[in-house]
This record gives structure tokens, sequence and C-alpha cells, in this order.
């Protein structure tokens, strides 16, 4: 071929010295020459490489060279130095494995929302009470929040029942109920404050709009009555002074149906006015508004529905969502399916409602969603079971 065995760089450096499993590369880093040497060495067949071929044969691998590519060698001064590469195998490397698992985003906010506590009791003629609201399900909802200590705590409206006030029929077990049902919302109120260092929206609601209806209906003269000498405090009949609201931080967004909240800049929190018995209410809010993201309560069904669509600035994804309800769902709140019968006692029925509660992540234009189910007194969070 033009070259003699002698001036092989590996030849020179000898065979025997060099271990022939290794790489090219290494085998070229050992005696100090370009791979290609190497290459071009095993390809030439020169005696140091037929000394190489006997002992693979005798060791029984075969020893036959594979040629995978023809080469010309130059004719200029370096006649160790293929026209092109010789084909080969990439040099081994070792592959460190390492997988990090993606950092807990810090960016996101909080905000846990319940609705329709229905706070307020019958008083049977043995004295006892009997309430609307379920107690173990309100545990439940504090037990999220002490978990949380979330940014937002929405109450979406009808904390209270108020039956006293109401339009509907009176059942005698209503009597002298008030006094105690605004107890026992203080009672839940002061627990959650003591639970959260964020902000605490109380939104109203038809059931918590009775109170001020029925001031302006039966006593016109005391409405808007403060108490002397403090004209920036709330009127003394009314919720936020009633259940001492500003004493707890808690912030009292009145004017039903139009008291809302916004989350951030896409989701509106409210209670709503919507009911749709045989289907989804979450359908017809996204139906009224597909722009706007909507929390809402009043129905005391659980649900999301989501919808996409677009405008000339591009996509538009919206949810309506329900976080559920926290009054009981065996009859005991008056409702258009629920009767009593002549000892004054609710009768059992169940209604189609759903306990829970809901979970927002959020910054300024984005947010997601997860759902909460009570369901007597238990309820499945983050792996973790809690039981009121």
């Amino acid at each position: 071929m033009g070259t003699s065995e002698t001036s092989c760089k590996v030849c020179e450096y000898g065979v025997d010295r060099l271990d022939w499993t290794q790489s090219n590369v290494a085998i070229a880093r050992e005696i100090g020459c370009v791979e290609s040497t190497v290459r071009l060495h095993k390809m030439r067949g020169c005696g140091a490489e037929r000394q190489l071929k006997s002992e693979w044969q005798a060791q029984g691998k075969g020893g036959e060279i594979i040629v995978l590519q023809s080469f010309k060698v130059k004719d200029d001064k370096d006649a160790s130095v293929p026209e092109w590469p010789v084909i080969d195998r990439p040099s081994p490397r070792k592959i460190k494995r390492k997988i990090t698992a993606a950092p807990l985003v810090r960016k996101w906010k909080t905000a846990i929302a319940g609705a329709d506590t229905q706070i307020g009791f019958r008083r049977f003629e043995d004295g006892t009470m009997d309430p609307f609201h379920d107690d173990q399900a309100m545990s439940l909802f504090n037990a999220l929040v002490e978990a949380e200590n979330p940014d937002k705590t929405l109450l979406c409206g009808d904390i209270l029942d108020l039956p006293e006030q109401g339009k509907f029929a009176q059942e005698a077990a209503f009597a002298n109920t008030m006094q105690a049902s605004l107890d026992r919302t203080y009672e839940w109120l002061a627990d959650i404050r003591s639970k959260t260092t964020g902000t605490i929206d109380l939104i109203e609601g038809n059931h918590d709009r009775r109170l001020q209806n029925f001031v302006e209906m039966n006593a016109k003269a005391a409405f808007g009555l403060r108490v002397a000498g403090w004209p920036e405090s709330w009127p003394v009949m009314s919720l936020p002074n009633l259940l001492r609201l500003d004493e707890l931080d808690i912030t009292y967004q009145d004017s039903y149906p139009n008291a809302v909240v916004w989350v951030n800049n896409v989701l509106r929190a409210e209670h709503g006015t919507k009911v749709n018995s045989s289907g989804s209410t979450a359908q017809k809010y996204l139906a009224e508004t597909p722009h706007i993201s909507r929390l809402f309560g009043h129905t005391h069904r659980q649900e999301i529905v989501q919808r996409t669509t677009w405008d000339r600035m591009g996509k538009i994804r919206t949810q309506a969502i329900n976080p559920g309800c926290l009054c009981r769902v065996d009859g005991a709140v008056p409702s258009v399916h629920g009767s009593v019968g002549v000892t004054g006692r609710p009768s059992t029925v169940y209604e189609d409602w759903q306990q829970g509660a809901a979970i927002i992540r959020y910054t300024d234009d984005q947010f997601f969603t997860e759902l909460v189910q009570f369901d007597d007194g238990v309820a499945l969070y983050q792996g973790r079971e809690l039981v009121a």
C-alpha cells in the first residue's frame, strides 16, 4: 500500500503492549497518536494486525475484521491519515442518571371556599334543638383551613338560614331560635379566624338577606339605626353587627345578588341566583358568561364544569364551580322537598345535595380547582383521611 510496516506508529509502539479490547480512541491516547492512525493500522492488515488476528483466532474469537467503508490514503506528507474517516462506533461514555423532581411551585396563592351552612334550628316541645347545619361538615371545612392557612377564605352565602324572617310557611319549631343561630355562627366564624391569617369574606346570600328584608317590611323605623355616637358602625339589626364581624376581621359583602369577591382577575365568587333542578347549574353560568369564571353556591350541589372558547386575543378557558354545601342533606333544612309531621319533626328525605369545599390555587390571571368531598363526617384530602 506504499507504506512499510515499520512506519506504522502502532507497530513501532508494540502490539503486545496494547489492550486491543479498548476503543480506537483509548489505544490512540495510549500511543500518543491520532485515532485515524489506529484505524489505518487495522485496515492495512500489517504484521502487527496479522499477529492480533492470529491471537483472536487462537482464543476462539473469530478474528475477522470487517471493513465498513473503503478509504484512500493521501499521497501527501502524512500518508497515515485517510482521505475520509472510517466509520466506527462512537466512543463509550459514562451516563450519569440524575432525575430531579420539579420543585414545589411557590408562585401560587390559595383560596378555600365553602357555602350554604344554613345555620339554624328547630326547637322541639321538649326543649331540644335540632340543627339545619351539619356540625361535622363545618368541622371538616375548618380542618382544611387549618391545613392550608389560605390567602383567602370565601364563604359563598347562606351562612344562616333565618327561617323566622322568611316569607315561606312558618313552623312552630322555628320560634325563638335566632339567638341560638347567631351564637353558633359566631362560634364557627371565630374558629375559622383562629386557623388562618388570610382574609375572610362572607358573601351575602338570599337567606342572609332575609334579615334586612324583614326589617324593611316590618319595622321601617328601625332600618339603618346605629349605636349612638358611632355613625360609621354597621346598623344594629344587620348581620355584620350581630355577628361581630369587625372584631373577627371578617369582611361582609352585602347587597345580594350583587355581592361578589374577585379571587383574581378572571374568577368571581358570589352566592348565585340560578338553579337547574334537572341538570347542571354550572352549565347555565358558563352559557351566560363564557368569558368569566364563577364560584357560586345556592344549589347545594358540588360540581365543576369547564369551557374553552376564544376571541381575537386567543384562548379563553373558564370554569363554573360549586364547592357544595355545609348543611344537612337528610331533610332537616326547610326546602321544597322537606316536610314535617304533626309532632313538628322533619321527615327523613335525602336531597340531591353534596357536601364539600373547593380549594383554588391561583395567580393574577390563572387558577386551578380541587374539589374536596365530605360524606358523613369524612373527607380525603391530599392522601389523608380527615374525620370530624
